[in-house]
């Protein structure tokens, strides 16, 4: 008998958990159906936020307060930054949240920042940051642009066929390439105060490559700019990618944009909205995750006994189906039989669908497949993912 009582009071305390949770999740609902969370990924957003807004001469703008207090909360007590809570530290984050909190106006001499110092070249200093991290630094003048892989600009004439193409790199990449071959081609840099270089953080007897002198390309320029504004979101973004869009910010102040150009207006307006209110304060995303989060959310409702036909759910099935993709895009190169049906991560990304976004939607949809509003774009997104099965009979994400 009791271990009988003992079973209901545990069932009646899990039932009042999952109450809760299923309540949480409804929280977060908005108008248009969708759950949003805050996609907290990593310091990079916080920092690479800063640091396009100074450069593309937006130091006024309000947002950088906010942005910095947040670096600094973010700080580890070791003097660096990380991308995940138990990680100790990462490099490129520390370089780059670092140098955003210099621009900002925070004093190189203060405590915490001689401590991010002393960590960054006990780790290799400059030498050692990721591409991606050199690619902003190279934008501000702090490394040559040689010291990133020779993009080879006129990659972006070969077509998908070829030996090699820029379709045959991941969309993660994909999305910054183009911007980074017209940077790195033009040796684009703008000037930052002197109080605000990284020269101290190059460890002694470490140098850079010499800088690439190549002859311009206007042809390769034009093909590179005409690959990014095909793929420009509505939103002024690439893809929704902070990173992306930032670069391609800087790619049209190369190509002779003025930061009062619609291109550079859009983008920057693009990055922005990308702004979460947490309720701490306001953090910067590297993307929306929307979709996922609508298609997790909508799992857990009915895993918890939720009504499928409940009226929240149905607003949020029918969220996920106003963002399946209905246009071809670069997927197309190498699946010509297949016909649009994927989601994306994120519900402002309309031209790359993946694949776990499009399982995880399937999947929440399910339930809701007797209404033909619902069965009809679940058999489109099931077609699209079985067309994008590889060759060995696996599935890659992007």
């Amino acid at each position: 008998m009791e271990r009988i009582q003992s079973w209901t009071n545990q069932n009646s305390e899990w039932n009042a958990i999952i109450q809760q949770s299923v309540e949480r999740i409804f929280r977060h609902q908005q108008e248009d159906g969708r759950f949003s969370f805050y996609c907290e990924v990593s310091p990079w957003a916080n920092a690479i936020a800063i640091i396009v807004a100074y450069l593309c001469h937006q130091e006024q703008y309000a947002l950088i307060t906010e942005l910095k207090r947040n670096l600094l909360r973010q700080q580890n007590s070791n003097g660096g930054w990380s991308l995940y809570p138990d990680q100790p530290f990462h490099l490129s984050a520390s370089v780059l949240s670092y140098f955003a909190l210099l621009l900002a106006g925070h004093p190189r001499n203060s405590t915490n920042m001689q401590q991010a110092e002393s960590m960054i070249l006990e780790h290799g200093g400059l030498n050692k940051t990721s591409s991606l991290a050199r690619a902003f630094l190279a934008v501000a003048g702090q490394v040559p642009w040689s010291t990133l892989p020779d993009t080879h600009i006129e990659l972006i004439f070969e077509s998908p066929e070829s030996l090699l193409s820029i379709y045959d790199f991941s969309v993660p990449m994909r999305v910054h390439m183009p911007s980074i071959m017209i940077l790195s081609h033009l040796n684009f840099k703008v000037a930052v105060p002197e109080s605000c270089t990284l020269r101290h953080l190059i460890l002694p007897g470490q140098t850079f490559p010499k800088e690439r002198f190549s002859v311009r390309n206007d042809e390769a320029l034009f093909a590179c700019k005409k690959f990014l504004f095909e793929r420009l979101e509505l939103d002024g973004t690439i893809a929704g990618y902070l990173s992306a869009t930032s670069l391609f910010a800087f790619a049209c102040l190369a190509l002779g944009f003025k930061t009062s150009d619609g291109p550079v207006v859009s983008a920057l307006s693009g990055i922005y909205s990308l702004v979460y209110p947490s309720r701490r304060t306001l953090q910067q995303q590297m993307f929306t995750s929307d979709i996922w989060d609508t298609a997790l959310g909508l799992q857990a409702l009915v895993a918890a006994g939720v009504n499928p036909q409940n009226q929240r759910m149905i607003r949020a099935a029918t969220y996920l189906v106003s963002k399946q993709h209905q246009g071809i895009s670069d997927w197309v190169h190498h699946a010509p039989k297949a016909k649009p049906g994927g989601w994306a991560f994120s519900g402002d990304n309309t031209h790359y669908p993946d694949l776990d976004d499009t399982a995880a939607v399937l999947k929440a949809l399910r339930p809701f497949q007797k209404n033909t509003m619902y069965r009809h774009p679940w058999l489109r997104g099931a077609r699209w993912a079985l067309a994008m099965q590889n060759n060995d009979g696996g599935w890659g994400g992007l």
